[in-house]
């Protein structure tokens, strides 16, 4: 008996952990992508603030979410989630760590380095989809 209980509790401790989805859920969502040139990793910059999903600010491949995702005030429970936006070129990665004012649900305002690996900069602004990644 001892034996399958410590087969079951290996069976439980091998299923990996969801990824942190703040209140995004699994839905696939679909909007816009832009990006900018000026993001700085800096706490004192950026609408998200430090905390347990978010320690510390990548140098790139970060995001920011639209204003009614995000919600009211500079806390969001999307501070630090991870994306996988899906554009023109393919899908990459991302961190949530700002808002976006102004965009639609959906929307996203990317750094140029996140930008470039889901479409061409050039385009400037492209159609995309995005949920929050897999671990």
């Amino acid at each position: 008996m001892l034996s399958a209980l410590t087969g079951a509790a290996l069976v439980l401790a091998s299923v990996a952990a969801p990824p942190y989805s703040g209140n995004l859920g699994t839905t696939t969502y679909q909007g816009f992508a832009t990006f900018t040139d000026d993001y700085k990793p800096d706490f004192n910059v950026v609408a998200c603030p430090k905390n347990d999903h978010l320690p510390k600010l990548p140098k790139q491949f970060v995001t920011g979410l639209n204003r009614p995702q995000f919600g009211k005030g500079d806390k969001s429970p999307n501070c630090g989630v991870t994306i996988e936006v899906t554009g023109p070129k393919g899908k990459f990665k991302v961190l949530i760590v700002d808002v976006a004012e102004g965009p639609k649900s959906g929307d996203l305002n990317m750094d140029r380095a996140g930008f470039a690996k889901i479409a061409d900069v050039d385009a400037g602004r492209v159609k995309i989809s995005w949920k929050v990644a897999a671990p």
